[in-house]
This record gives C-alpha cells, structure tokens and sequence, in this order.
C-alpha cells in the first residue's frame, strides 16, 4: 500500500551518501527509514528554529539590530558544544577500538602460546602444518585411508 506521507527527492554528497549506505547495511533498514529518523530527531530543534525566524522577520530592525550580539555569542557556545560533542565522539570510538583489538590481541596471544608451549614439549600434533597445498584424502587399494 502506498503510503500518505508526503515525500521528497534530496540531492547528497557522495561521502554521506557512503554513510548512509553503510549505516543502512548496519541497521538493516531501508535507507530512507534511517533518513526519517534523523529527520525526526531534529524536527524539535528545526521547529523553533523556523519559530524564531518567523518572530525575526515580523520584527522591526532596530530588534533585529540588538539580538544581532546576542545570537553571535549563543553561536559561539554552540560551536563549543559541537567540539566537545565530537569529542565524546573520539573518546566512544577509541574504546571501542581498544576492546575490538585488545580482544584480537589476547585470542591471537593464546593461539600463538599453545603452539608454543607444544613445541616446547615435543609435540608437533598441536602445531599447524607446515604446507598442506595439494593433500587430500584418498582410500588406497586395500580400503586403508591413505595422505
């Protein structure tokens, strides 16, 4: 059934288009379902903005004029609240990188110390083959499996 919602065509830049994408693979949602929500997530904020610009456009200048200061300085504070906001960011993204790898380390070090330890005691069943390129196993002639 087609839907009743009104509907847009939107032009994207081919790096957020790529996140997107792999945002949309991630999730495994339609694509425009993911843009909704982030429609939806700012619609709020999107809201007062056009509240505020629409009281700003019925205003004389001489009010325009005195928010003019006021609104630079709620600028710059917002700009503060983006960098510490993306620096949050980092932080999340570095322990995450810290537990993916650190996990890889310790599997990768206990395959690497088995292997060591048998050979230290003489037992080369628990090393991996030298070269298995080509084996396969065949029966011989008398029905004993043969390498």
């Amino acid at each position: 059934m087609a839907t009743t919602k009104p509907r847009i065509t939107i032009t994207l830049e081919q790096a957020d288009y790529d996140v997107l994408k792999r945002l949309n693979k991630l999730n495994g949602v339609p694509m425009s379902k993911t843009i909704s929500e982030f429609v939806s997530l700012t619609t709020p904020v999107l809201s007062q903005i056009a509240d505020n610009l629409e009281r700003l456009a019925e205003s004389d200048r001489l009010v325009k004029d005195g928010l003019s200061a006021s609104l630079e300085s709620m600028l710059t504070r917002t700009q503060a609240l983006y960098v510490e906001s993306q620096g949050i960011l980092d932080e999340m993204t570095a322990e995450i990188s810290e537990a993916v790898d650190g996990e890889n380390g310790r599997a990768e070090r206990a395959t690497r110390g088995s292997f060591a330890q048998a050979s230290a005691r003489g037992d080369r069943s628990a090393q991996p083959p030298y070269s298995n390129t080509g084996v396969r196993n065949r029966k011989s002639e008398s029905g004993q499996g043969v390498i």
